[in-house]
């Protein structure tokens, strides 16, 4: 069976746009193969579909692909600009390979903590921090106020601090949005090392489109911790004045040039994290 692109927002561009610029798909996925057909009696790159790869769910396979496909260029090109901007950087192509980077970046009995992220939390690295190797400051076990306060003060001394950031520039500009400001000030200053875990899927042409890039997944950090915010309830960015409103402090990272090396950052060739 066959099938052509088709031209949506779903797909972005289709196959006959691809085709007047020469551009043809490389799939990464090896259930897929681009031959040659006839459209309006020009040739186009299609996509065509062995047995296999219909038995394994067809269209959503195909989207991974393509997107693995891009997201992987997307990381190369990026991981040298922000190498030019004083970054160390890794690249991931798996949550296996993420921890893997983790295990070689960090010396045991070191101690270690975090800032709030998904992106942590669902590639595993929060139970990796806990495995007993490492003195992990560990504020989700916080019992009170007062001892949440208080990791996060000691955070500034620790020797691996790691967290996720809400985009990245194609300049290589590392752009957060924080409600208390825990997290940026421990990006910025104190821990002697800064570990950032981040898909491609974060990455935005500059920094005005990262802040509307913050804008839509507001709501969704509100309501994953439950807050009495306008967002929580809409969906939607109102630029709210509530009093637990997690949009309070813009930070931009432009470099690191005077301490080469302190910020690494984990680049994911998959999505993860809002």
């Amino acid at each position: 069976m066959v099938k052509y692109i088709r031209k949506s927002k779903e797909w972005g561009r289709g196959a006959a746009w691809l085709a007047r610029r020469s551009v043809t798909p490389v799939a990464a996925s090896s259930n897929l193969v681009v031959p040659a057909s006839e459209e309006s009696g020009r040739k186009v790159p299609i996509l065509f579909f062995n047995s296999r790869f219909r038995e394994t769910g067809g269209k959503c396979q195909m989207r991974e692909g393509f997107y693995t496909w891009r997201y992987k260029l997307v990381a190369e090109k990026l991981s040298k600009v922000l190498e030019k901007n004083g970054f160390e950087v890794h690249l991931a192509d798996s949550k296996e390979q993420l921890l893997e980077i983790l295990n070689s970046l960090i010396p045991e009995n070191s101690v270690v903590t975090n800032g709030g992220s998904v992106s942590l939390q669902e590639n595993g690295v929060i139970d990796f921090l806990r495995s007993g190797k490492f003195q992990f400051l560990d504020r989700l076990k916080a019992q009170t106020l007062e001892e949440r306060l208080e990791i996060e003060g000691k955070a500034f001394s620790c020797d691996y601090y790691l967290s996720g950031v809400n985009a990245i520039t194609e300049k290589g500009e590392l752009v957060f949005m924080d409600g208390n400001g825990n997290r940026v000030a421990a990006v910025v200053y104190g821990p002697k090392n800064v570990i950032l875990v981040a898909s491609v899927n974060k990455v935005v042409k500059d920094v005005e489109e990262a802040r509307e890039r913050i804008r839509q997944i507001t709501p969704m950090n509100s309501k994953r911790l439950n807050l009495k915010t306008p967002c929580a309830v809409t969906g939607y960015c109102s630029d709210c004045s509530s009093e637990e409103r997690i949009c309070n402090l813009f930070v931009v990272v432009e470099k690191s040039l005077r301490k080469k090396g302190r910020i690494k950052i984990i680049l994911l060739t998959y999505e993860s994290g809002f």
